[in-house]
């Protein structure tokens, strides 16, 4: 994927664990980087349908995002494009093909 592809600036997040105004154990997402990124796509046509730890049935789409390849990024961590907020659920692509294929869905975004 040539750099005329990677068009939407995306923020990557890590949790953190911190403490609220009461003491009470919270959990916090910190920005890890910007980076260029391909616009997401539905990975597959795939819709479906998932249990929100709340309770209840929340719609999710699942996308592939496209960006170039880091060593820094896990399915612990989060992506920010726009206002969307995509969980990284699992990698693929190579150091050597220089491009990381990032597999993320929407719904419950605590991005667990």
């Amino acid at each position: 994927m040539g750099a005329g592809q990677y068009t939407e600036h995306v923020t990557l997040q890590r949790r953190v664990p911190g403490r609220d105004a009461h003491g009470g154990m919270v959990d916090a997402w910190t920005d890890v980087c910007t980076a260029w990124a391909s616009e997401p796509k539905l990975y597959s046509g795939e819709d479906k349908k998932a249990t929100a730890a709340a309770g209840g049935q929340l719609p999710v789409a699942r996308v592939e995002i496209r960006m170039r390849w880091r060593d820094d990024v896990t399915p612990g961590h989060r992506v920010l494009c726009g206002s969307t907020v995509y969980n990284i659920r699992s990698l693929a692509g190579s150091r050597r093909g220089g491009q990381l294929i990032l597999v993320c869905d929407t719904g419950a975004n605590d991005g667990r």
